[in-house]
């Protein structure tokens, strides 16, 4: 079969996290090669989802949930290949019981998001080891680069002085994202540092609860004018020329792209150190790393930022953007993709 023959359904979820990323570069990427059709599978129904499964060679998930939407016609699976990207953190719920025996043996390929997911399926899914290949993401560099123009317009528009350090966290407004941790965290440091930072929140609120507990903190501690919120835009590449450092503050954090765009655009990064991103992260060398949700280890590691020197932070900044064009571009990605879909055909 010609590969521009194949017809590949490319189901993903709606919004713009990370595995609507992935799903989007995929789209983009492999058209060149397949006849692909990305649809988003929270919009459609039962009945409309298994007419695109039915219409298809190939079937990638973005979103385990799907599957179960496809399920009448997974016993009608004829030839066509089916692959289930695993892009978050999976719960420790065994699911081993005979329904996702039957369910999953009619996958061909599990694909994680980074070696941690790639864990927790081994030791909770009944899955074949030979049916799990990790791949990590990559990052399109020509997306995400650094700019001084843009940094100077955008500090420009939000009202950044040129001597403030701008704590940046990408994420949308979640608990489990943990933006609050920041905020406790720059209230730790001393005087001196304080009153130079900015924390800037660049996400939707997708909490209100958690929204208002953080803005009560914010009142609380006399920092409404050190915290600017914003919300996603698809010019995501203007926030992180504007920041000097990105934290990521997530509870728990399946391998999120945040880390990548970051060390593309040439920022400093601080992340946890549960997060599944930190498998390719190295501390000291292109990052700091700090105990997850650890507010003391937090504010240490920011303090450690700010009085570093600015030949180490560049010494660490170069090393994380050759990291990224080496191993983690969206081209490596894609690559990678297109052979396995290659080999299970």
């Amino acid at each position: 079969m010609y590969p521009k023959r194949i017809k590949i359904a490319n189901f993903t979820p709606s919004g713009k996290g990370g595995a609507e990323v992935v799903a989007s570069q995929i789209h983009q990427h492999l058209s060149e090669t397949f006849n692909i059709k990305t649809i988003e599978g929270d919009k459609l129904s039962i009945q409309d989802m298994i007419r695109e499964f039915l219409g298809a060679d190939v079937i990638i998930t973005h979103k385990n949930s799907f599957i179960k939407k496809f399920l009448p016609a997974l016993f009608v699976k004829r030839n066509r290949k089916i692959i289930m990207f695993q892009h978050f953190s999976l719960t420790k719920s065994k699911k081993k019981d005979i329904y996702h025996k039957i369910i999953y043996s009619k996958v061909d390929l599990f694909i994680p998001m980074c070696k941690s997911i790639e864990q927790r399926i081994k030791e909770n899914w009944s899955i074949p080891p030979e049916k799990i290949k990790t791949i990590y993401p990559g990052v399109d560099t020509e997306k995400f680069f650094p700019s001084e123009i843009i940094r100077y317009k955008k500090r420009k528009e939000l009202g950044i002085k040129t001597e403030d350090i701008v704590l940046g966290v990408i994420a949308k407004i979640t608990e489990k994202k943990n933006q609050e941790i920041i905020l406790k965290a720059v209230c730790e440091l001393p005087s001196k540092f304080k009153e130079r930072i900015k924390i800037l929140l660049v996400g939707n609120v997708e909490d209100q609860k958690y929204y208002e507990k953080m803005m009560r903190y914010i009142r609380e501690f006399n920092l409404e004018n050190s915290v600017i919120f914003q919300n996603f835009t698809d010019r995501i590449n203007d926030f992180y020329n504007t920041c000097d450092s990105a934290v990521i503050t997530s509870k728990e954090e399946a391998f999120g792209l945040v880390a990548l765009e970051a060390l593309a655009t040439e920022k400093f990064l601080i992340a946890p150190k549960d997060a599944g991103v930190s498998e390719i992260l190295e501390d000291k060398k292109d990052s700091l790393i700090y105990k997850t949700n650890n507010l003391k280890d937090l504010s240490e590691k920011i303090k450690t930022f700010l009085e570093m020197g600015k030949d180490e932070k560049e010494r660490m900044i170069r090393y994380g953007k050759e990291k990224i064009i080496s191993n983690f571009s969206v081209k490596r990605f894609i690559e990678d993709v297109k052979n396995t879909i290659f080999e299970i055909l």
